[in-house]
């Protein structure tokens, strides 16, 4: 019987090593239960060139990097690389997703297509001809051939980088943008624009393509497919359809960086079991209205709370900052998806006086004031406000 026992005892330590070299190292959600994958990024943001320097990259990396820590990734966050310092942190990337688990790479800045390959553009690059290219730069290849050896469960690539080539005038080819190539299998490549075409910088403290990522990538429940679609329809947008974001994927299975919540998963299930119900009924006519409720603004889901919270939460995190535009602008959105929230209401009041903007942050607090009559904090700040207003 002992020796049955120490048997099994060994057995097990045995499977317990192989699983730590293997580095499927998972941890189980308290609240269900379920199994989650490590989750590794590498983000560069490269804008501090010579001959073209570029504004938002760093600061687009580093919020980035906060954001993607706050969905358990274990991040590495990389400023204005040299070559040899971008070749050495890829492959100390690889080295890490190679143990298992889902790697993401983030870049943003100077990028160019020469010969149907594209290269990430280091800090000091010496570029003053086209053959120079491959010398100077770092080949995308080098990434994905990292990626591709790992074996790993997903990768995700992600470059803001198609900006107008910066040596346009001493290549032979004028191709802007980047070229399209095919993601290798378990892989999502998303590019800030079409392929042959150039992104915009933006007027914002984030480059345009970066900005609506972060604020999708907040959004909880959303399928990463569903998070670069939200991102597409945002930039087209905002720049009249000249520019569009473009993705190139192999994705098998769903990845969520936020997961949906019970309320979320539950709400999914019904709708499916309804849309099975309406295939095994009488065909409704195609002219026919949709029988559904009417949205509020900015409604996203039935559980709005959960987005308002998370963009108080970026609010909360611009205004400790004294970034009172980029507060407003977040506070502004999840007061539409929850109006009647009074203390929302008075954040929003808050850096809108910081802003001077007298008449607006009355109006917040009175809002505030109405839901919650018996405030006194609310009603002292009503007063002030009317009081600078005068």
């Amino acid at each position: 019987m002992k020796k049955l026992l120490l048997a099994v005892v060994v057995l097990l330590v045995c499977s317990s090593l192989r699983a730590q070299e293997r580095g499927m190292e998972v941890t189980r959600s308290k609240e269900d239960g379920r199994l989650q994958q490590r989750r590794i990024a590498l983000v560069i943001g490269n804008g501090r060139y010579e001959f073209s320097p570029l504004r938002n990259p760093a600061t687009d990396a580093n919020d980035m990097a906060q954001v993607l820590a706050g969905f358990d990734f274990d991040v590495t966050t990389k400023v204005d690389l040299t070559q040899n310092e971008m070749k050495q942190a890829i492959r100390a990337f690889g080295e890490r997703i190679r143990q298992g688990g889902i790697g993401l790479f983030y870049y943003a800045g100077h990028a160019v297509q020469v010969g149907g390959r594209n290269y990430l553009i280091p800090v000091g690059a010496k570029i003053t001809s086209e053959p120079e290219v491959e010398y100077e730069a770092v080949d995308l290849g080098l990434l994905l051939s990292q990626m591709e050896a790992a074996h790993n469960r997903l990768n995700i690539v992600i470059l803001d980088a198609c900006r107008t080539n910066p040596f346009a005038r001493r290549f032979r080819s004028l191709n802007d943008g980047l070229a399209s190539i095919n993601a290798p299998s378990g892989t999502l490549i998303a590019y800030a624009t079409a392929p042959g075409s150039v992104a915009s910088d933006g007027d914002g403290k984030n480059g345009l393509y970066t900005q609506a990522l972060l604020k999708a990538i907040r959004e909880p429940g959303l399928k990463i497919e569903d998070v670069f679609k939200r991102v597409r329809d945002r930039v087209q947008n905002l720049t009249v359809g000249r520019q569009v974001p473009w993705e190139s994927t192999s994705l098998v299975g769903d990845f969520y960086f936020s997961a949906p919540s019970t309320d979320d998963a539950n709400a999914v299930k019904a709708e499916n079991k309804a849309e099975k119900k309406v295939d095994t009924a009488v065909p409704v006519p195609s002219n026919s209205a949709p029988q559904s409720e009417p949205k509020t603004s900015g409604d996203r889901s039935p559980s709005s709370r959960t987005y308002a919270e998370v963009f108080f939460a970026e609010g909360d995190r611009q205004a400790k900052q004294k970034h009172w535009k980029e507060a407003e602008v977040e506070y502004r959105q999840g007061v539409d998806l929850e109006p009647t929230n009074a203390p929302l209401r008075v954040k929003l009041g808050d850096v809108l006086l910081k802003q001077f903007k007298w008449a607006e942050a009355e109006a917040e607090y009175g809002e505030a004031v109405r839901l919650d009559p018996n405030n006194k904090g609310y009603q002292d700040r009503l007063a002030a406000a009317r009081g600078r207003k005068k």
